[in-house]
């Protein structure tokens, strides 16, 4: 069975892990990338036959809208900022428990976006959910630590059924300073 793609022969459908330490740029890097599911970005180098509504969930909704402006000044998009808008949903991060979070799916039917096979019915393809952070995000007994959050997770994914998420995640400031084993 051919995988399903959030971008083509880059990422595939499902659970994607970003990490790294704090202010190295994870958001800046990311946001472009998913934000071409939408269509808005026709001459994007990677893309996505799936046309997709993206949900990013995030702790400074202010830099998500300050980089979607400057790709819009930089006449990287092919649609309107309004029109982005339509496709690429910015909402403020609360930390919630992974129970709470579980029962995203079920409020995500008007994110789900109709795209034509090549036999002409219609795939309705799941927004991609971007958790800009996961300790931002996700409450556990002690937000910092990683094993907790991966645990988290693994419980949270087995809901999301057919719903690709990427959770962005810190590595710990000691194993970023060692630079080596570095995990999430």
């Amino acid at each position: 069975v051919a995988p399903t793609f959030i971008i083509d022969g880059v990422i595939s459908a499902g659970w994607v892990s970003i990490a790294g330490s704090r202010g190295s740029g994870k958001t800046s890097a990311i946001l472009p990338l998913v934000a071409s599911v939408t269509g808005c970005f026709q001459d994007y180098p990677l893309g996505s036959v799936i046309r997709r509504q993206v949900l990013w969930i995030t702790e400074d909704v202010q830099q998500v809208f300050r980089i979607l402006h400057a790709l819009h000044k930089n006449d990287e998009l092919t649609c309107s900022l309004e029109r982005l808008h339509q496709f690429f949903h910015v909402v403020q991060a609360q930390r919630l428990t992974p129970d709470e979070i579980s029962k995203l799916p079920g409020h995500l039917g008007r994110f789900y976006t109709d795209n034509q096979r090549a036999d002409g019915s219609i795939y309705r393809a799941p927004p991609v959910v971007v958790f800009d952070t996961t300790n931002a995000t996700i409450t556990t007994k002690d937000g910092n630590q990683a094993s907790e959050i991966s645990e988290a997770i693994n419980g949270i994914k087995q809901r999301f059924g057919d719903v690709p998420c990427i959770a962005i995640g810190h590595v710990s400031k000691a194993a970023a300073d060692k630079q080596t084993k570095i995990t999430t």
